[in-house]
């Protein structure tokens, strides 16, 4: 009855509940009964929660996650991430259920949490005393949750009497589970369990009391190292440094560094001295910034012991390049680790011995590591790759990293969204947009206001990305943004995008100034600080023609160390101003050109009216005609645009289809939907046509005269050689969209489908998840890309929840 009553309450009220009485009053029961008919993601708060943005995130997390049954809300990032994140995502993922029990640890995640409140999602805190009405829709006060007592003595049951039954309720105040823990302990029963996220848990003041060693080893038997940790530190310091070979890894990937940091920091000797507890103070010291007070306990401890693992984690906080590098040789040689290799190979300077080392990293973490190692290892080989130049090779690894992290169900969000934007950097040089802008706005937007450095990381491979896609309005306002953001010494290189979008839209001297200015501002600084400054001014100036170009240009192309894109921008502008040959470039430069896709080098360089000849020489392709007529049209003869009609740009798409030439009939038979339309018609448009692009005369078959390159037709040569990736960057757009003519409906419905069988048949979701999202209701994509996500990508929800929209939508049609 009692259950009832409540739930009836609860069930009737469309907004947020806010629960009295904590357990005492039976709001875990509520919960648990709710959970047992509805998807309920439940979050109980701690003391120690109160105050870490990062903690409350996590329980969040757990709980979102839980409710779902996959990996949707990242771990390892303040709460505010996850709650604008499901804002955005409750329309899709809804209906849900949002209980938090103890809200009043954290006023600010029960506030962030009721502004979640809708027709997607219900909200109920719990909170252990009582609190005022506030914005609450529904408030359940102890009053209205207490037992009546006819409620009591259903509870109760029949073997105590009246009187006994009525005595309990009066004196338990009604609160449910007060008077059914009177009742079992007056019959000789065990108290009931109280229901909570984790499962059921003693009543309170039932808890035996457990010597602290017997604890101990429970709790490292159930997994529970951070637990396991906490109490060490407090009653058994002797055993911290053994614990943390567990409890450690379990900190870095929930993003409890902080946490880790006051916890060890508060140690005293002998025990903060061991080696395995400097290495966790080091690492959770650094990761707050305040590791200049341990670096001097490290360094005490590595001039009387060799420590490789401590030694290599301290090589990386040092700032002196040649130290940095020392330590870490010396760490490697005293013992080969994942992190001992990881850390040799990301600061060697010969980048064949640094790509051979992080890979061996990678073999050795599989073997003897966690996956934690793996994949930080596989993310620094990508991070790696790219700075060298193989772009191609750091896609690959870029997207085994991703693949790692997912299938191995790590937590640390932060890291998964630095491979997220290292991987899209690469695939954007290399070609592969496709679905990637909306996955970096999302975070970027995500990331704004509760990750502020890894926004600005987002911000600007966003900003690039929507430079390639022709957003430039949008990448001026994100370049800007990170402009005003950056310090001093950073300001050269945001700025070489900036002056990309100032050549590209014409503005040379203003391009021009901006380089002059962020030279002034950065000279003086750290090569890796003042050379992309110098960039971009070299940029600006080259397009002017100025030969002082060349001078800044040449000293980015000369700078090994410096990160290879910015090195092949250098070379790309002086082979524009006439002052270097493509092969004149080393060997690995000129490898990582070729390798860049045409996106990649119209980002890198300059506008296509000036750069294009030299795309030619980079790609190897000459012909002097280009047509694109998938998505936007536009059509390119000797690297000048060509305006044309809407009538001749669909004779030239089918002339283009048509390789070997049509006669006048069959031209005209595919042109016009009206067959009474005379051939003198389409002559005369044929002859517009033969003004601008070289088109045979008649008698012979109409055909294109001179060599093409044609977007359709290199679309299905990547569908045919498989590669359903470069197929849908081709695949900007249904052919000719616009057009009515029969042989061109013809041609675009072909490619449509052909594209949709080869994708569906590739098993690929990064094929598979921008397409469907693109056709929309295509149950049979939907499902496939839900069968060709890996567990633990958190992807997977969302999919599964448009592929129930779509057969929600379909099934009236069947029916």
């Amino acid at each position: 009855m009692w259950l009832q009553r409540l739930l009836a309450r609860i069930h009737g009220h469309p907004g947020p509940i806010l629960i009295e009485g904590g357990e005492a009053y039976g709001g875990p029961f509520l919960i648990d009964a709710l959970r047992k008919v509805h998807r309920v993601a439940w979050l109980q708060l701690a003391p120690a929660d109160a105050g870490d943005p990062v903690a409350l995130g996590n329980r969040l997390a757990e709980a979102v996650n839980s409710a779902l049954e996959a990996t949707f809300l990242p771990y390892a990032l303040p709460y505010t991430y996850s709650t604008e994140l499901l804002k955005r995502r409750l329309p899709l993922l809804g209906p849900l259920f949002i209980a938090l029990s103890n809200a009043e640890f954290s006023p600010p995640l029960r506030d962030a949490l009721l502004e979640l409140s809708s027709e997607h999602a219900k909200v109920i805190a719990l909170v252990s005393g009582t609190a005022p009405l506030g914005v609450w829709g529904l408030h359940l006060k102890q009053a209205e949750l207490a037992l009546s007592l006819e409620e009591a003595e259903t509870l109760a049951g029949p073997f105590l009497t009246p009187s006994e039954r009525e005595t309990l309720w009066r004196s338990s105040g009604g609160a449910y589970l007060t008077f059914i823990s009177s009742v079992r302990r007056l019959r000789g029963e065990a108290l009931p369990h109280v229901p909570s996220p984790q499962g059921e848990l003693a009543t309170p003041g039932a808890q035996a009391l457990v010597a602290p060693e017997l604890l101990l080893e429970v709790l490292m038997q159930l997994g529970r190292y951070t637990e396991a940790l906490d109490l060490a530190v407090m009653s058994l310091p002797e055993r911290v440094a053994e614990i943390l070979k567990e409890a450690g890894p379990v900190y870095q990937d929930q993003g409890l560094l902080a946490r880790l940091h006051l916890l060890l920091e508060s140690l005293e000797a002998p025990a903060r001295y061991a080696e395995e507890v400097l290495e966790w103070r080091l690492v959770a010291a650094y990761s707050q910034s305040a590791h200049q007070p341990v670096l001097t306990d490290v360094a005490r401890h590595l001039a009387e012991h060799e420590a490789p693992n401590l030694r290599a984690r301290y090589a990386g906080t040092l700032s002196d390049p040649a130290l940095r590098f020392a330590e870490a040789q010396r760490a490697a040689a005293a013992q080969a680790t994942p992190i001992t290799l990881y850390q040799l190979g990301r600061l060697h300077p010969d980048p064949s011995v640094g790509v051979a080392l992080l890979k061996e990293s990678v073999r050795l973490a599989e073997k003897e590591g966690r996956p934690y190692d793996v994949v930080r290892n596989a993310g620094g080989l990508a991070e790696r790759l790219i700075h060298d130049g193989n772009f191609t090779d750091a896609l690959s690894w870029g997207e085994w990293a991703l693949e790692a992290f997912d299938r191995h169900q790590l937590k640390d969000g932060q890291r998964r969204l630095r491979l997220l934007n290292g991987w899209a950097y690469a695939r954007l040089l290399c070609g592969q947009t496709n679905g990637l802008y909306n996955a970096l706005a999302e975070a970027r937007h995500l990331l704004e206001s509760t990750h502020p450095s890894l926004a600005v990381e987002f911000r600007s491979t966003l900003a690039e990305l929507s430079f390639v896609l022709g957003r430039f309005e949008e990448a001026r306002e994100l370049c800007a943004e990170n402009l005003r953001q950056s310090s001093r010494q950073d300001l050269g290189r945001f700025a070489v995008l900036r002056v990309r979008l100032l050549l590209e839209e014409g503005e040379v001297e203003r391009a021009v100034e901006e380089g002059r200015r962020v030279v002034a501002l950065t000279g003086g600084e750290d090569p890796f600080y003042a050379l992309p400054a110098a960039l971009a001014l070299g940029m600006g100036l080259a397009v002017r023609g100025a030969r002082e170009a060349e001078a800044h240009l040449r000293a980015v192309l000369d700078a090994a160390q410096l990160e290879a894109d910015l090195r092949l921008s250098a070379a790309l502008y002086l082979m524009q101003l006439g002052e270097l040959e493509f092969a004149e470039l080393p060997d690995a430069l000129r490898r990582s050109l070729q390798s860049l896709s045409k996106n990649g080098l119209f980002l890198l360089s300059g506008p296509e009216t000036l750069f294009a000849p030299i795309w030619e020489t980079v790609l190897g392709d000459e012909r002097p005609l280009r047509i694109a007529a998938l998505g936007r049209a536009a059509v390119w003869l000797r690297n000048q645009p060509l305006e044309l009609s809407e009538r001749a740009l669909e004779v030239l798409v089918l002339l283009a289809l048509h390789p070997k030439g049509l006669s006048a009939e069959a031209l005209h038979a595919k042109l016009y939907e009206d067959e009474s339309t005379k051939l003198v018609a389409l002559r005369s448009a044929v002859s517009r046509l033969r003004n601008l692009v070289p088109i045979t005369s008649h008698p012979e078959p109409y055909k294109i005269a001179v060599p093409y390159a044609f977007d359709a037709f290199a679309c299905e040569a990547a569908l045919a050689q498989k590669d359903v990736r470069g197929a849908l960057e081709l695949y900007r757009g249904p052919l000719l969209p616009q057009s009515e003519a029969p042989g061109i409906r013809e041609a675009r419905l072909y490619l449509e489908e052909q594209l949709r069988q080869t994708v569906l048949l590739s098993g690929d979701p990064e094929a598979l998840i921008p397409l469907a999202e693109t056709l929309g209701d295509d149950a049979e994509l939907w499902q496939a890309a839900h069968a060709a996500l890996r567990p633990g990508d958190p992807r997977v929800p969302i999919v599964r929840a448009h592929l129930q929209r779509v057969a929600r939508d379909l099934e009236p049609r069947y029916n």
